[in-house]
């Protein structure tokens, strides 16, 4: 197992640029589309996360015509649109560093609460300044790498 320091991180001047609330907004209906976008193709296992929290998208998924397209899935029509859509949503995701996608995961799919979130993937035991941190880092590199940031004032 390897354990993240520091270095690893965005700098917290760096963090404190942004709106981190308003990205994790986003961020929590961008996972609501993905997983909308699962079920239009019939595949909601498509996407799984391993023991050491990487994520995995499976590229099988069986055809089938939906008669039904959600109304807000307007921009995904076609599947392959989907499955690039939700592509990207995993390549943000295995972009951040490894305590990065477990605080991620423990926050954002588990909804745990970050004063009971333990990391095991941290060089030492984390403060809560740490985890504010982390936390930081994590939204920030997740939402640039998806270009979330620059659509703040449209979304929220």
């Amino acid at each position: 197992m390897s354990f993240t320091d520091k270095s690893n991180l965005l700098s917290k001047d760096y963090c404190m640029q942004f709106d981190c609330n308003g990205l994790i907004k986003i961020i929590k209906i961008f996972i609501s589309l993905i997983r909308n976008m699962q079920m239009e193709l019939g595949d909601v296992d498509s996407i799984r996360i391993t023991a050491s929290y990487e994520m995995k998208f499976s590229d099988y998924v069986p055809t089938r015509s939906s008669c039904i397209e959600s109304f807000w899935i307007n921009d995904y029509k076609t599947e392959d649109q989907m499955k690039e859509c939700i592509s990207m949503f995993t390549d943000s995701y295995n972009n951040l560093s490894s305590v990065e996608k477990e605080l991620f995961y423990k926050l954002i799919f588990n909804e745990e609460k970050e004063s009971t979130i333990v990391l095991t993937n941290f060089y030492r035991i984390p403060t809560t300044k740490d985890i504010t941190h982390i936390k930081q880092s994590a939204i920030i590199k997740f939402s640039t790498y998806l270009r979330f940031h620059r659509m703040m004032d449209k979304v929220l």
